[in-house]
């Protein structure tokens, strides 16, 4: 049985981060990468650290070519940043970009954020379309 407490380990996240991710249209492999950079970042109280594409693999169990896709999407759409390229003998060191303005990645829903959201159209409004209608139920014999 599994038993993870936060007195063997936590990584702390700001709630607007995680708030803020679940509205953009992340895949799970893409979702897998961040949190392993999360993991390794914030979860030993750092904003950057040295990632190798086969770190990657290991710690999300994705392929090569899914991990080299998924992180060439997530550093071209500014989620992730480069600090410093791969060398022959040196990871490639990266960190989350936690400035979520500047990412390049579609919104889910339109991109409308929880603020924008409205229950009825400004139309509707109008046209008092809200009034709720009365309907009579029951016997109709008189």
């Amino acid at each position: 049985m599994a038993s993870p407490q936060i007195e063997k380990g936590y990584t702390s996240i700001a709630h607007e981060i995680l708030e803020e991710i679940c509205t953009y249209s992340f895949n799970a492999s893409q979702l897998s990468i961040i949190m392993t950079i999360w993991r390794y970042t914030y979860g030993f109280h750092r904003t950057k650290h040295d990632f190798s594409l086969s770190f990657f693999q290991q710690a999300t169990q994705l392929s090569d070519k899914a991990v080299r896709k998924e992180l060439t999407f997530l550093i071209e759409s500014k989620v992730v940043k480069v600090h410093t390229e791969a060398t022959r003998t040196a990871a490639r060191v990266l960190s989350f970009n936690k400035d979520y303005e500047k990412w390049m990645v579609p919104k889910r829903g339109g991109g409308k954020s929880m603020e924008q959201i409205s229950l009825f159209d400004d139309e509707e409004v109008g046209n008092n379309s809200t009034t709720p209608q009365v309907i009579e139920v029951g016997n109709n014999s008189t």
